[in-house]
């Protein structure tokens, strides 16, 4: 029974081990092919950008020109780097971890026929346990069944011989396996990353191709003439001020010699008008006081008549004391 159990426990570990292979390989291999589409879909992204730079370098000054169409060129040449990596890391990496478990498709065959060797073993023992308790003394058929029993045992120590050789086989090949196309990653992975600063080198030396005093040449052009345009169109201006304020002094000079003349002949105008006006005031005064004059005398004569009709007039003393 203890061997029984030596048995089970290592084909149990046998075949934990081909699906772990079998398992964690797909899921690595579902994961690169999703990281290197992400790499492809990225080198796109940046061919875009540099198409973009392609497009705006046509429009600019030279050394603007210049510098851009480098730096889009470099950033090409790193993305074709990257595609051929990726292609690199495909080729030897990605198809080893899809072919590798299938090779342990003979693993598991010679499992399968050890399991049946294990399994006839298990039988014989079983009838030869049976043969011992029906017919003790029956050394013939015990015999038999023990020398059943040995050759069954010794298929399955033959079986377990070739399922550890093939597995041991199959997992040294699966550590040659890792260590090859984890180094062919690197690798790839490691010339990707110094042509990508081989290239980063060249585009900063593009960038060095911008020149302030030749970009901003045609700027400069442009502005001097527009200042010099300006200034042609001040002196004009200038000129057209001076002639219209030539025109108003003569215009203002006409005009007071006209009003000199007018003051003249308003002064004397004036002066008449000024006797009229204080005659007519005079006498306007004294017309003023005859009717002040004469509505003072009117007021008193009215009030004298009040009076007398109010007050009673004065009596004889006579007749106040008959009459006391």
């Amino acid at each position: 029974m203890a061997d029984s159990s030596r048995s089970d426990a290592l084909g149990r570990l046998i075949n934990r081990r081909i699906r772990n292979v079998e398992q964690n390989f797909k899921a690595m291999d579902t994961a690169l092919y999703e990281a290197l589409r992400t790499e492809i879909k990225l080198a796109d992204r940046w061919d875009a950008f540099a198409e973009t730079l392609t497009v705006y370098s046509e429009v600019e000054t030279p050394g603007v020109k210049d510098a851009l169409a480098d730096y889009a060129d470099m950033i090409k040449a790193m993305q074709t780097a990257r595609r051929a990596t990726q292609k690199h890391i495909q080729l030897r990496v990605s198809e080893q971890l899809k072919s590798f478990p299938a090779q342990y498709k003979t693993v598991k065959a010679d499992v399968s026929v050890r399991e049946k060797l294990r399994v006839k073993r298990l039988n014989k023992e079983g009838a030869l346990d049976r043969a011992r308790a029906r017919e003790p003394g029956n050394t013939t058929l015990l015999k038999r069944y023990k020398n059943e029993l040995a050759g069954a045992k010794s298929e399955e120590q033959s079986a377990t011989k070739t399922v550890c050789k093939s597995m041991m086989r199959k997992e040294t090949k699966k550590l040659d396996v890792i260590r090859d196309m984890f180094r062919d990653m690197l690798e790839a992975q490691i010339s990707s990353c110094c042509r990508a600063l081989e290239e980063l080198s060249h585009g900063q030396l593009s960038l060095d191709i911008i020149n302030a005093d030749e970009d901003l040449q045609e700027v400069s052009e442009l502005a001097a003439h527009e200042s010099s345009e300006e200034i042609s169109q001040s002196h004009v201006d200038k000129r057209k001020a001076h002639a219209r304020a030539h025109r108003d002094r003569s215009a203002d000079s006409i005009l007071d010699s006209h009003d000199s003349e007018d003051d003249h002949h308003h002064g004397r105008t004036a002066r008449s008008a000024r006797g009229r006006s204080q005659a007519s005031r005079a006498e306007f005064d004294s017309d003023e006081e005859e009717e002040h004059t004469s509505a003072t005398s009117a007021r008193r004569g009215v009030v004298d008549d009040v009076v007398e009709e109010v007050l009673p007039g004065p009596q004889e003393p006579s007749k106040r004391r008959g009459r006391v």
